[in-house]
């Protein structure tokens, strides 16, 4: 922070954003008083699965679990969301669970909100079968499953892709090629062209295919940005394996989000229970 008066621009930026994200978490849970509580989760899987799947999902309101952050909504964010969602599912498939994210968006300064749920309770188990096959495999094997880079991968987009893995220099990004831990990986360390380049392995075959053993996926329409359920990369394995499931199995909803400007955000700070306006 900026000493004395020098700071009042990033003080007046700070507010106007955490403003407007209580906001549109006030607005999403309609009245809804936010008391966040955690549910602990213990799935005993073993005949479908083979794994006891023990947790907790923090951020619980009611039946939606909020996700509220001033840092920038990710595509990693949905594929955790999904995980949420369906161990919820499992442990009590009565409720109607969906989760709630807001956050800013990708570029800017902008305030973003999205909501998520399953298409049908019933996937739940294929869902989080998925990413258990994915942990499995990270536990012994270096996994292309980057989810910046893989989800313009599964629209088709390549050129998006490529921004995502490694970023132009004055972007002010690392992109996934520039976290830490993959960094660590020689197979990873290489620009997009030799990424996208990896030939899919053996047990890379069928990304679509059900891994629970008791759950088919459901039917999506094909779309031109599809990629083949055979893939001949490891890229566009688990760009389909990832972002396939999230579209075959959830409902992501991008929510319209009115901005807030700086007087916007100096007025509900100086009136935060609404009390002027009565």
């Amino acid at each position: 922070m900026p000493p004395g008066r020098f700071g009042d621009v990033t003080i007046a930026t700070v507010r106007t954003r955490v403003t407007g994200l209580l906001s549109v978490l006030s607005t999403e849970l309609d009245g809804q008083p936010y008391e966040p509580s955690t549910i602990a989760v213990r799935l005993d899987l073993a005949a479908s699965l083979g794994t006891i799947i023990e947790g907790n999902v923090q951020g619980v309101c009611g039946d939606t679990v909020v996700a509220i952050s001033p840092s920038r909504l990710k595509p990693v964010s949905i594929l955790t969301a999904l995980i949420d969602l369906a161990a919820l599912t499992l442990h009590d498939p009565t409720r109607a669970w969906s989760l709630l994210a807001i956050g800013r968006e990708s570029e800017g300064d902008a305030i973003a909100a999205r909501r998520i749920s399953l298409l049908d309770p019933a996937c739940a188990l294929d869902a989080l079968a998925v990413f258990h096959d994915l942990r499995q495999r990270a536990l012994t094997d270096a996994i292309p499953a980057f989810a910046a880079t893989t989800l313009p991968v599964f629209t088709g987009d390549l050129t998006a892709a490529a921004r995502a893995w490694s970023p132009a220099f004055d972007s002010g990004g690392t992109g996934d090629r520039g976290d830490r831990w993959i960094s660590f990986i020689p197979e990873f360390d290489v620009d997009f062209s030799d990424l996208s380049a990896l030939p899919a392995r053996p047990d890379e075959h069928d990304a679509t295919e059900p891994t629970s053993g008791d759950s088919e996926p459901t039917d999506r329409d094909t779309t031109t940005g599809d990629i083949n359920a055979s893939p001949g990369t490891r890229l566009e394995y688990w760009a389909e394996r990832l972002w396939g499931t999230v579209a075959r199995l959830a409902e992501l909803e991008e929510l319209s989000v009115e901005q807030l400007s700086v007087d916007d955000a100096d007025a509900a700070a100086s009136d935060p229970d609404g009390s002027a306006d009565d």
